[in-house]
């Protein structure tokens, strides 16, 4: 697994999932050519694109592509706990408690989330 900006795309393998830095997930499914150059496909919902450059991490395990402040099936993550050695994988969620790698359905990254919400002008969180 690499973080911090990937130059050498050539260690991704077949099947790994990828993390762009505008938080988008991706998985790897192979080579084709395009206009005469061999490039990497990555699918996304069912549609493949190539993608050049901008990736910041990659790993098999999807668990290792979430970041805290994503959301896994609809809650924010606080936390992302693995231990290799207790084979434990899981992440911590606001309101769900938490969610087991087997049980992860949905993604949505914080950045995903920064771009797409619509903030209400004027509105003023109340604490109790």
């Amino acid at each position: 697994m690499e973080k911090g900006g990937l130059n050498h795309m050539e260690d991704i393998e077949i099947g790994e999932y990828i993390r762009t830095k505008d938080g988008e997930i991706y998985r790897y499914v192979g080579e084709s050519e395009h206009f005469g150059e061999n490039m990497k496909d990555y699918e996304q919902d069912g549609e493949t694109y190539q993608l050049i450059g901008d990736i910041v991490n990659h790993s098999n395990n999807i668990i290792d592509i979430i970041e805290e402040g994503d959301f896994v099936n609809g809650y924010r993550v606080e936390e992302i706990e693995i231990k290799k050695e207790f084979e434990i994988e899981e992440v911590y969620t606001e309101g769900c408690g938490t969610i087991k790698l087997k049980d992860i359905e949905e993604i949505l990254t914080k950045e995903q989330y920064e771009d797409n919400k619509y903030s209400i002008p004027g509105f003023k969180k109340v604490v109790f």
